[in-house]
């Protein structure tokens, strides 16, 4: 079987993705490891989160540890797919202002304190300037120069240390660390990168993504089922709509490319 290496785009129909390979492929030698049963589910989570969004952890594998992985599902920028040269390489994309309101309907019911709307989750700097072209940064990001294995977090300042930690609370949510403001550049890399995949969807179509993903792997995926992780339906306003498709015009472009690669 085919290393099979999936980019998660949070709220993009990954859950359906991922439940329906770990039935094919099994639990052996998947990334993240399953939970660990001995541990409480609270702390379990949390340690699942950080290996689903932390680069560093999944990169700083050994070649051999990486060579027997057979399925990887991540929440991680793009170019950290091309790091397993032999894989089959996939993600699932999503219409722009549905994924982040959905993304942002998650976050509402995950942190704390609560707020009364979505509107004042998107206000906040931190959460905008991740979901703002969400996309067109995860697959645009390029690699940094390097990949800290050894890092010295006792040693930095106290102001250093909380840029990091904000960092890490938001990347949970969001698998961004360091927002990239999105441009023309930004949007050339996406799309090039994307075409690098070896299969690309679309939610709306995930049946067809299926499809293709079968006739890639040579595993009949059969039909994509229907899983919703979001915990909280909050409406979002029209002016919050108007709002996220102004932020969203870059992303557009990435997911008409993505449909286009789809379709062909």
């Amino acid at each position: 079987m085919s290393q099979l290496f999936f980019t998660h785009v949070m709220k993009s129909g990954g859950r359906s993705v991922n439940r329906t390979l770990l039935k094919h492929v099994g639990f052996d030698n998947v990334y993240p490891l399953p939970r660990d049963e001995s541990v409480d589910a609270e702390t379990a989570n949390l340690f699942s989160i950080f290996y689903k969004v932390d680069p560093h952890l999944l990169l700083g594998l050994d070649e051999h540890e990486r060579q027997a992985l057979t399925f990887v599902s991540v929440h991680q920028p793009a170019w950290v797919a091309f790091a397993f040269e032999n894989a089959i390489r996939f993600t699932v994309l999503r219409d722009p202002v549905q994924r982040t309101i959905s993304h942002l309907r998650q976050i509402a019911g995950a942190i704390e304190p609560k707020l009364e709307t979505l509107e004042e989750l998107y206000e906040i700097e931190a959460i905008r300037s991740r979901m703002t072209n969400y996309q067109t940064q995860i697959f645009g990001a390029p690699p940094p120069d390097t990949i800290a294995k050894d890092f010295d977090f006792k040693a930095l300042g106290e102001a250093e240390k909380e840029g990091i930690r904000s960092a890490a609370y938001w990347s949970v949510f969001t698998a961004i660390a360091k927002p990239i403001p999105s441009d023309a550049d930004l949007l050339v890399a996406a799309k090039e990168n994307l075409d690098r995949f070896d299969v690309v969807g679309v939610l709306d179509d995930l049946a067809g993504f299926f499809n293709r993903l079968s006739s890639r792997s040579g595993i009949d995926l059969g039909e994509p089922p229907h899983l919703n992780a979001a915990k909280t339906n909050t409406q979002a306003s029209a002016a919050l709509l108007e709002a996220i498709e102004t932020d969203s015009a870059v992303d557009l472009e990435l997911y008409h490319h993505a449909l286009d690669l789809a379709r062909s």
